[in-house]
C-alpha cells in the first residue's frame, strides 16, 4: 500500500478524491523520469481501492499524466518511456487510451505565413483575435517554452474550428497545403491547454540557465521580471499558477536560490504566500558529481495551511545518491538523528534576507534581532571594476618598484603624481590576518585611463565605484570562499575591486574589534547561514550580527592587533612581499643550522601565538553568540595561515635571494629591495656583487669562473664565513636531497634542472599564472646552454652579450673538450675509461650541436635589439623579447610551464 516517507497533515482535504482527478504535470519531462516514476505511485492509488492494473493503466494515461518539453528528441523518448511503462499492466494500451496528454512544444513560426492568413480568414472577428493572440504567444516557444501563459484563450472554440476544416471542409482548402499546417496548430492547441489547466502535483528538474539569447531575455523581464536570475528560478514561480489550491511542485534544482540575493524575492514569494513542505540539501557533489552545481531537492505547497516544514541537511555526508538515499531514510527513521530539522516558516523572517538557512540554532536568530547589522559599523563596499585586467593590473613585481605608489593616503594625492601603478586588493587565496599584497593597478593621474575606457562603440567598459573609499584602511576578505572565511586587515594605501571585498569605517576601533569578530568560528559558522555558498557578497558581510560584551573589547582589540602584527611579519620574511628586507636564514657569521634552528624556533613561536591568541577570540565570542553546543574554541594546526619553517622550502628560498644578490636586486649592505628599475647605484654593492653584465651561466661542469654556482658559493661565504663554508654547503645539499660529499655538483645540479621552476612557482598568484623575474636563456633538452638574466636590468644589448659573451665561449669549451676526449680515446687501452670518454664526447657532441642551432637562432635576434617596457608587464615582455619585425617567434627562452 501506499505510505507517505514524512507523515503529512491531510485535515485540510474537505472531500473524497478520487485517483481520476489527480493531474500531475511535468513541464520540463525530458526523457520522462519523473511521469514514468508518478505512474508507479498512481498505480498504487488505483490499485489500493480495487482498480484492475489493466484499467488503472489505461486511466492513468487518459486523466493523469501530462508532460511537455521543447526538444523534439526529449518527447519522444518521453513518449516511448511511458507507453512501455504501461504495457507492463496492459498489452493493448494502445487501443485504450484516447489522448495521451505529452507533447513536444512547437513554435508558430514553423507556420506559413499564407496558411495562417487563409484559415484565420475563415474564423468569426472573436477568433479571428484569439487565434492571432495564439500565434503571437507561441513565437520563439521553443525558447519560452511552459513559461507562455495562455491565460483565458479561447482553446476549445479554436479546436472546433480546425476540427471543422480538417472534416468537412478539406476540399475548400484542396492545393493550398493546408493540412500540415492545420496539424501543427492542433499540437500548439494541445500545449496551450495543458498549460491552461491546473494540477494538484508539478515535478519537474527545470534547466539551470542564466545566459539568454535576447528574444528570451526580453521574455522574462517583460513577465517574469523578480524571478529571472535563472531559469530554473522562473520555473518555481511558474509552476505555482500550475497548481491548484493545496497543489503541491516538487523540483531538484542548485540550492543557490535558497541563500544569495538575487533570489530574495523567489524566497519571499514562497515564505509569503505559500510555504514549504518538505527540503533535501544534498551533499556537493553527489548528484553531479563532475560538476561544480550543488542541487537540492523540495517540495512546495501553494497554500499556508501548515506553519511548519520538514529539513533534512545532508551537506555532511560525502558521497554518491545512494548514500544521500540511506541517510534520508535514517533521518526519516530517528529525527533525533542531528541533521532532520522541523522548522517554522516564521524563522526564516528573522534572517536578513529570508534565507532558508533551516539549521540555524535560536540563538542565532536571536542575535540576528537583537545584534546590530556589520554595515553600521563598517560599510561594506564593491570597489573597482577595471574591465580589462591584462591592460590595468599587474603583480608588483613586474614593474619598475620606483613607479608604486605604496605610502598614499587619499585619490588627490595621486592626482599629477609621478607614480604610475598603486597597490590593488584583488582577494586572493585564504590568508587570515594579513598579506594577499600582491597586486598593482594604472591609477596615474587618478585613473585618467582606466576613467575613460571604452569599447569600440564608445560604451564605458571600467566601473570606477565608491571611489571615496580607495586608499582608506579597510578590513577585506576574497569573494570567493570555498572553505574557511579568513578576513584580512588592510592598511591605507590600497585601492580595492570587487573581488578583494572591503569594509570602512572611521573609527580604527570598531575596525580591529569587527576583524578580531570575522576571525573566529561563530563568523564562518554565520557566514554559512547567511550565504554557504562559494560566493560571500557585499549583503551577506552587510547583513551579519554583531553583538558587543563590554567586558571584552579592549581584550579581543589586543588579541587582533597582536594577531595582524605577527602575521605581517610573517608575510614580509617572504621575497614576495614588497617589504621583505632580508631572508630570515641571512645571520651573518652564523652557521646555517644554527640559523635554521633559530628561524625555525621564530616561526614556531608566531604558528603559536596566533593559535593562541586564535582559540581565545573563539571562546569570547562562543560564548557571546550561544554556540557552546555548536562549536569548541580550538583553531586546528591546517586552519592558521601561517607557516613552520621547513627546511627544503627554506633552503629553496635562500637560493632564491642569494640569485637577487648575485642580480642586484638585494645587497648584503642594506635590508631592503635594492633595485627593481630606476637608477642603478653601485655602491650600494659593498659586500657581495658577483654578477657585473647581468648575465649568470648555468653550466654543467665550471666551465665559467662567475657561473651562477660559484656565485653562489661565494654568497654563502660572504654571509656565514670560510671556517664553516663545506660544513654550510653540506646542509645545503643534504636539505636539496643530495649527499654531504657531493654538495657542489648537487646545487649545480639543482641550477641547471629546478631552479627556474621553483622560481616561476614562486614568483606566481592564483589566477594570474607564473610571471618570473628572472629569465632563462635554455637552448633545450640536452642542457648544453643555460643562463639566467634579470628582467629589470635587461636592455636591448642583453641577447647580443649572451650569445657572444657566454654561448660563443662555451662552445670554444665544448670544442677543446672534444679535442681531448678524442684524444684520450686514441691515446687509453683500458675499456673503463675509453668508455667513459666516448660517453662523454658523445654527450658533448650532442651539447654542441643544440648550442649551434641555438646561435642561430639568438643570433637571429640579438640583430633585432629588442627593448621592453616594464609597465608592459612579463606577458607582453617575455613574448616581445623572442619575437623578430616580422612577428616570427624564436624561442630561445624556456617555456612557461
Amino acid at each position: 500500500h501506499l505510505t507517505y516517507l514524512i507523515a503529512q497533515d491531510l485535515s485540510y482535504i474537505d472531500d473524497p478524491v478520487q485517483p481520476e482527478d489527480i493531474k500531475v504535470l511535468d513541464n520540463c519531462m525530458g526523457s520522462g523520469h519523473c511521469l514514468v516514476y508518478a505512474f508507479d505511485v498512481l498505480m498504487l492509488i488505483y490499485t489500493s481501492i480495487g482498480y484492475s492494473e489493466r484499467d488503472a493503466a489505461s486511466s492513468i494515461l487518459n486523466n493523469n499524466l501530462y508532460g511537455l518539453d521543447i526538444d523534439k528528441r526529449a518527447f519522444q523518448l518521453a513518449y516511448f518511456s511511458i507507453m512501455m511503462k504501461s504495457r507492463q499492466y496492459n498489452k493493448g494500451i494502445y487501443n485504450d487510451v484516447t489522448n495521451l496528454h505529452i507533447y513536444e512544444i512547437t513554435e508558430s513560426n514553423e507556420l506559413e505565413d499564407s496558411n495562417i492568413i487563409t484559415f484565420r480568414e475563415h474564423l468569426n472577428p472573436d477568433l479571428k483575435a484569439e487565434f492571432t493572440h495564439l500565434i503571437e504567444l507561441f513565437t520563439n516557444a521553443k525558447s519560452t517554452g511552459s513559461l507562455i501563459q495562455v491565460d483565458d484563450l479561447a482553446i476549445e472554440e479554436l479546436r472546433l474550428q480546425v476540427d471543422k476544416v480538417l472534416t468537412y471542409d478539406r476540399q475548400s482548402f484542396a492545393g493550398l497545403n493546408l493540412t500540415n499546417s492545420l496539424k501543427k496548430i492542433v499540437n500548439i492547441l494541445n500545449v496551450a491547454e495543458v498549460l491552461q489547466s491546473k494540477y494538484q502535483v508539478v515535478v519537474t528538474n527545470p534547466p539551470y540557465l542564466n545566459k539568454f539569447e535576447p528574444s528570451l531575455k526580453s521574455f522574462l523581464k517583460a513577465i517574469y521580471k523578480d524571478y529571472s536570475r535563472d531559469l530554473f528560478a522562473t520555473f518555481i514561480f511558474r509552476n505555482f499558477q500550475l497548481c491548484t489550491r493545496n497543489g503541491f511542485s516538487a523540483y531538484m534544482t542548485p540550492n543557490v536560490w535558497m541563500f544569495i540575493k538575487s533570489y530574495e524575492q523567489l524566497r519571499r514569494y514562497i515564505l509569503g504566500v505559500n510555504a514549504i513542505d518538505t527540503l533535501i540539501l544534498i551533499a556537493p557533489g553527489a548528484y553531479y558529481s563532475e560538476a561544480t552545481v550543488d542541487v537540492m531537492t523540495f517540495v512546495l505547497k501553494n497554500n499556508r495551511s501548515s506553519k511548519f516544514a520538514d529539513f533534512i541537511k545532508l551537506t555532511d555526508f560525502k558521497g554518491d545518491m545512494n548514500l544521500q538515499k540511506e541517510k534520508v531514510l535514517d533521518a526519516i527513521h530517528d529525527p533525533d538523528c542531528g541533521y532532520y530539522y522541523n522548522i517554522s516558516h516564521e524563522s526564516f523572517h528573522q534572517i536578513p534576507g529570508n534565507q532558508i538557512s533551516f539549521w540555524a540554532p535560536k540563538s542565532i536568530l536571536e542575535a540576528f534581532v537583537s545584534g546590530t547589522p556589520m554595515q553600521k559599523l563598517c560599510n561594506p563596499k564593491v570597489g573597482l571594476q577595471t574591465g580589462d585586467n591584462d591592460r590595468f593590473l599587474r603583480l608588483w613585481w613586474e614593474v619598475d618598484t620606483s613607479c608604486i605608489g605604496l605610502n598614499t593616503k587619499s585619490i588627490k594625492e595621486t592626482k599629477n603624481a609621478i607614480c604610475k601603478w598603486y597597490p590593488y586588493n584583488k582577494g586572493g587565496e585564504r590568508r587570515q590576518w594579513y598579506g594577499n599584497y600582491d597586486y598593482v593597478v594604472n591609477w596615474e593621474n587618478d585613473g585618467v585611463e582606466i576613467r575613460n575606457f571604452k569599447d569600440s562603440r564608445g560604451k564605458l567598459r571600467s566601473r570606477p565605484q565608491n571611489t571615496y573609499t580607495y586608499f582608506q584602511e579597510s578590513i577585506t576578505w576574497s569573494d570567493i570562499t570555498s572553505g574557511i572565511f579568513s578576513i584580512r586587515y588592510r592598511e591605507s594605501g590600497s585601492i580595492h575591486d570587487v573581488t578583494g571585498m572591503s569594509a570602512f569605517t572611521k573609527n580604527n576601533s570598531v575596525l580591529i574589534y569587527s576583524l578580531g569578530l570575522l576571525s573566529t568560528k561563530v563568523a564562518n559558522y554565520i557566514f554559512k547561514i547567511l550565504n554557504p555558498t562559494l560566493h560571500l557578497q557585499v549583503g551577506d558581510f552587510a547583513n551579519f550580527p554583531v553583538l558587543v560584551d563590554d567586558n571584552h573589547i579592549n581584550n579581543v582589540i589586543t588579541i587582533s592587533n597582536a594577531c595582524t602584527s605577527v602575521s605581517k611579519e610573517e608575510w614580509d620574511s617572504y621575497e614576495t612581499s614588497w617589504n621583505f628586507k632580508v631572508h630570515p636564514l641571512v645571520q651573518r657569521y652564523v652557521d646555517l643550522r644554527t640559523a635554521y634552528n633559530k628561524w625555525a624556533t621564530v616561526a614556531s613561536d608566531r604558528f603559536k601565538l596566533v593559535q593562541e591568541n586564535e582559540n581565545k577570540l573563539n571562546s569570547i565570542f562562543i560564548t557571546l553568540y550561544g554556540l557552546t553546543d555548536e562549536l569548541d574554541p580550538f583553531v586546528d594546526d591546517q586552519d592558521i595561515t601561517l607557516r613552520h619553517a621547513h627546511k627544503e622550502e627554506d633552503i629553496r628560498s635562500l637560493i632564491s635571494f642569494a640569485v637577487g644578490c648575485m642580480f642586484g636586486r638585494y645587497s648584503l649592505d642594506e635590508e631592503v629591495l635594492i633595485y627593481a628599475g630606476g637608477e642603478w647605484d653601485s655602491s650600494k654593492y659593498q659586500t657581495f656583487m658577483r654578477d657585473a653584465d647581468g648575465v649568470l651561466p648555468i653550466t654543467e661542469e665550471a666551465y665559467f669562473e662567475n657561473d651562477i654556482t660559484s656565485c653562489f658559493v661565494d654568497f654563502i661565504k660572504a654571509v656565514y664565513g670560510q671556517e664553516t663554508l663545506e660544513e654550510n654547503l653540506n646542509f645545503i645539499a643534504d636539505a636539496l636531497g643530495g649527499k654531504d660529499d657531493e654538495s657542489r655538483a648537487v646545487i649545480r645540479n639543482y641550477f641547471l634542472t629546478d631552479f627556474f621552476r621553483d622560481h616561476c612557482k614562486t614568483y606566481s598568484v592564483h589566477g594570474s599564472g607564473k610571471r618570473p623575474i628572472y629569465w632563462l636563456y635554455d637552448s633545450g633538452k640536452q642542457n648544453g646552454f643555460k643562463a639566467l638574466i634579470y628582467m629589470h636590468r635587461y636592455n636591448d644589448q642583453t641577447h647580443a652579450t649572451v650569445r657572444v659573451k657566454y654561448l660563443h665561449e662555451l662552445q670554444k669549451k665544448y670544442r677543446s673538450s672534444i679535442d681531448s676526449l678524442e684524444n684520450e680515446i686514441n691515446r687509453t687501452t683500458n675499456a673503463h675509461t675509453k668508455k667513459t670518454a666516448e660517453d662523454r664526447l658523445n654527450k658533448i657532441s650532442k651539447q654542441l650541436d643544440e648550442c649551434t642551432e641555438y646561435d642561430e637562432m639568438l643570433g637571429h635576434i640579438a640583430n633585432e635589439r629588442i627593448s621592453i617596457d616594464l609597465d608592459d608587464g612579463f606577458k607582453v615582455n617575455y613574448e616581445k623579447v623572442q619575437t623578430d619585425r616580422n612577428g616570427k617567434c624564436w624561442p630561445i627562452l624556456a617555456k612557461i610551464r
